[in-house]
């Protein structure tokens, strides 16, 4: 029970002396008593005690007080603390003193005063004291040593702070738990970096710990509860935990139980610790043993460790097996005790205690071993030391590998490899030998004679060569790279011809390369300069013979329209004399037999280059059932028009075109002389690599024209697009052969199949159109106009003096040029006059002068605006096409008569 009054006491008594004091004012003997009374209270107090007075002096002091200040009251009478105490303790108590009398109320302070003794940390209770009228006169303080209670709270702080700084640094958890509810009291440490938790989760029981264990491991955490271990038992095991986020946690728990008071199994304490880099390394420690056991134990190479007297002290499978024993057969057995030869196996005692005493670099060694059956084998050895961790020799590892098949396949690639060699050389076809070093060089590695005598060199020089350097007309050649590639990948490479020539070498020569072996390859090869030579003859035989029939068929075919024209002329000459009507007939005659010759010279155009297409956007499905009634109009034989109705458009010249199915169909219809049915299908089509066709990737529609004629032999089947190649007596031998350089012309394709006796199938494929087709336009009604000035370029008399008479009978008026000079000086002058030409007829190709073309383009100098015509005799050529591109605003091809030349003009100037 603690003696020492309280502050309220202390206070509460001198407030009791205040008013003891103000009954006894004016009566000495009581305020002499009082004064006592009060004095013997504060001496006798453990507390230091004293009194100022409003000016911060001291009234009294008690013994204690003064005994810690080390003065006596009657000397500190009347003094402030400046005068007692050092500065800094004096400032403090002066401001400690001025606060009390603002705040007019009770203040504690918290103290550290140095004294004699040390410092001592003071608790200090200050008060105002007042008179009657509340005006303040003295300023009381109570002190309470509170030094060893500070010393206490410090070392506390200190113990927390080691504690806390303990925690924070402890990788695992510290804990104390109920076993019952598995809810802790304490739980801190690495708690959120283990279980992903905060520590209050695991306080508040949300989880409980039981709740995180790995469901198959709880039960090891369950003993502690149901086995009711006596308190002092020893927690120590292994277990799973599911963290917050999922993952899997191996934690090791240590701890102790603790009981109640009645020794009643109640409390776990200890911690716990994240196992889980341990265990991973543990199962990767287990599974690397268990490659090691199964690498060792299926090795296809035996394997022995010995220790350092030679004996064997483990063996796999594998060596067991090469030597035909067990395993209790080899344990203990000596490495030596293998070979038969007494030299041999004391030369093997010494070597292997030299390997122990001298430890020389590790190397491979090979010896001859007889097996447990008696039987020799030639075995490998490669061998290595085991050591302890000091570094001393403990064992011999020691890998086995049983060469003797190897040996005897050795044996019998040399026997092979001399049986090919005599092979090789007595081969008469060229061979060359090839390496591909790993810097890609191609290296000549050999020849064999036959090469020596096709080249007519001696190749044995070139060992060691890149194929650039042995065969340089090679180097700009796709051969060096095919080879490479050869040695690199496998495979191999043919070719019917190379040409090769160099200041050694000259001649064509048949190629068969491939690879050998692992970047090697051979080539072989064939002089086929004789055979090539003489393929070139039969093909100019050939082309001469296609020749003499192309110039026989137009020969016949002009020979029969000149008679028809001479004919006919001679007979209106004659008739001029008597019959009008007549020679007006054999006109008419002539006229037809002139434009028949017009169509055999454009369809020989065709077959000779092509006549270039101007390609559009256009409805194939539209084409045939045009083409096809007007060709079979007036024929006894029928049409089955067979389309998808998403046909797709095709991109073609729609004129060559019709031409093509007005050819193809009328020679179904030539076949059919008794009448029959021609078939036509057509299908959408998406052609790749793999459809086998000689086409461009892409999308074509499939036309199919099919007859029930007689068909077509096998063996004229492969020349019925040749020119003037025919079997009909009305035939003319061009219209297949213009069908084939149509479709040519159009990236697309045709060809025939057929069967003698079972009719024929064409087959076309044409490129489809990204576009859909432009509808046509409404014909526009043309004005018959005339009386225009129009300038005509020929380099043909005849040609100007017919054009110039056309044009003047149809009203207009001319002037003519013989070249594109002549021209553009007569353009001009007729500018200057002020009577320019309204139109222009040039003639595309003049020898030795100035063009069609040439001539428009200076004439678009002068008069942007000019209307020109172009016309020519070669109707394929590419400006006659494409007319506009070029400064043209018409087009009209040689041969034309009165009435197209007329038209021309009138869509000209309409």
């Amino acid at each position: 029970m603690n003696d020492k009054p309280t502050y309220e006491e202390l206070e509460e008594r001198v407030k009791e002396l205040e008013r003891q004091l103000a009954r006894h004012h004016g009566e000495p003997e009581s305020a002499r008593r009082t004064e006592q009374y009060l004095r013997a209270i504060l001496d006798n107090t453990n507390l230091p005690i004293y009194l100022k007075d409003a000016q911060y002096r001291y009234l009294l002091i008690n013994h204690q007080f003064a005994r810690l200040a080390g003065v006596r009251n009657e000397q500190i009478r009347g003094l402030d603390d400046f005068a007692v105490f050092p500065e800094p303790v004096a400032r403090l108590f002066r401001t400690q003193d001025e606060e009390v009398r603002r705040r007019n109320t009770l203040v504690q302070f918290r103290e550290t005063i140095p004294l004699a003794d040390g410092e001592h940390v003071f608790l200090t209770a200050k008060f105002p004291l007042h008179d009657e009228h509340g005006r303040l006169y003295a300023i009381g303080g109570v002190c309470t040593d509170i030094t060893a209670l500070h010393h206490a709270e410090s070392s506390l702080r200190e113990s927390e702070h080691r504690y806390r700084s303990f925690i924070e640094n402890f990788h695992g958890i510290a804990y104390r738990g109920d076993i019952r509810t598995f809810t802790p009291v304490l739980f801190e440490g690495a708690v959120e970096e283990i279980t992903g938790y905060l520590p209050g989760d695991f306080l508040a029981g949300r989880p409980r710990w039981d709740q995180v264990v790995h469901p198959e491991d709880l039960h090891l955490l369950l003993e502690d509860r149901d086995k009711r271990y006596m308190p002092g038992y020893i927690i120590h095991r292994e277990y799973r935990i599911i963290r917050k986020d999922g993952g899997e946690r191996w934690i090791f728990q240590r701890g102790r139980i603790l009981g109640d008071e009645q020794g009643r199994p109640l409390w776990a304490e200890g911690s716990l610790f994240d196992i889980t880099g341990r265990k991973i390394m543990e199962q990767a420690l287990r599974e690397s043993e268990e490659k090691y056991r199964t690498l060792v134990e299926t090795a296809s190479l035996g394997i022995q460790i010995s220790d350092r007297e030679g004996r064997i002290i483990l063996g796999n499978p594998a060596h067991h097996r090469i030597h035909e024993v067990t395993e209790g057969e080899l344990v203990g057995r000596y490495v030596w005790d293998f070979i038969e030869d007494p030299a041999e196996k004391n030369n093997l005692r010494k070597y292997y205690q030299q390997i122990i005493t001298e430890q020389p670099r590790p190397e491979s060694f090979f010896t001859t071993n007889r097996t447990a059956t008696g039987r020799e084998i030639q075995v490998q050895v490669d061998w290595n030391y085991m050591r302890d961790a000091a570094g001393r020799i403990t064992a011999l590892c020691s890998i086995i590998t049983d060469i003797t098949a190897r040996i005897k396949a050795s044996q019998a690639l040399r026997q092979s490899e001399h049986k090919l060699k005599s092979i090789i050389d007595s081969c008469p076809e060229g061979i060359l030998l090839y390496t591909l070093e790993p810097d890609n060089r191609l290296v000549f590695t050999g020849a064999n004679p036959a090469a020596d005598s096709l080249l007519r060199i001696d190749c044995a020089r070139f060992v060691g060569q890149t194929i650039e350097e042995a065969f340089p007309a090679l180097r700009d050649t796709e051969v060096p790279e095919r080879y490479r590639e050869i040695c690199r990948t496998g495979g191999s490479w043919q070719t019917e011809q190379i040409t090769y020539a160099d200041d050694r070498v000259e001649g064509s020569f048949s190629v068969h390369a491939f690879q050998t072996g692992p970047s090697r390859m051979a080539v072989f090869f064939q002089d086929v300069t004789l055979k090539r030579r003489m393929e070139q003859e039969l093909q100019k035989i050939q082309k001469l013979e296609s020749v003499g029939i192309l110039a026989g068929g137009i020969a016949h075919d002009f020979n029969n329209l000149l008679t028809a024209i001479l004919g006919n002329i001679s007979m209106a000459k004659l008739f001029a004399r008597t019959d009008q009507h007549k020679v007006l007939d054999r006109l008419c005659d002539a006229e037809n037999a002139s434009l028949r010759a017009r169509d055999l010279t454009q369809q020989l155009l065709t077959f000779a280059k092509g006549g270039a297409p101007v390609k559009s956007a256009a409805d194939l499905g539209e084409i045939i059932r045009d083409s096809t009634s007007f060709m079979l109009s007036g024929s006894n034989v029928r049409c089955e028009i067979q389309l998808p109705h998403d046909l797709w458009p095709v991109e073609i010249d729609v004129g060559q075109i019709s031409q093509v199915i007005q050819n193809v169909v009328k020679n179904g219809d030539q076949a059919m002389p008794e009448g029959g049915t021609i078939t036509i299908l057509a299908a959408n089509k998406t052609v790749d690599e793999r459809c086998g066709l000689p086409l461009r990737p892409g999308n074509y529609v499939h036309l199919s024209v099919i007859d029930q004629g007689v068909g077509i032999p096998k063996k004229h089947l492969g020349r019925i697009f040749d020119p003037y190649f025919s079997t009909k007596q009305e035939g003319s031998g061009l219209g297949l052969a213009a069908c084939h350089s149509i479709i040519k012309n159009h990236d697309g394709l045709i060809f025939a199949e057929s069967e003698y006796g079972c009719g024929a199938a064409f087959h076309i494929y044409l490129p489809a159109a990204a576009e859909q087709p432009v509808p046509k336009a409404e014909p526009r009604k043309r004005s018959l106009r005339s009386g225009e000035h129009i300038l005509i370029m020929d380099d043909d008399d005849d040609v100007l003096l017919v054009a110039e008479n056309m044009l003047n009978l149809m009203g207009f008026h001319t002037a003519t040029a013989r070249d594109g000079a002549e021209a553009i000086a007569l353009f001009k002058h007729a500018m200057e006059s002020g009577h320019p030409f309204d139109g222009v007829l040039l003639d595309l190709t003049i020898p030795g002068g100035m063009g069609g073309r040439e001539t428009v383009q200076q004439l678009a100098r002068l008069d942007p605006g000019v209307r020109a015509v172009v016309s020519s005799g070669y109707a394929n050529d590419p400006i006659m096409a494409d007319y506009a591109a070029h400064g043209f605003k018409g087009v009209v091809c040689k041969p034309y008569d009165m009435e197209l030349l007329g038209q021309v003009f009138r869509d000209l100037f309409d």
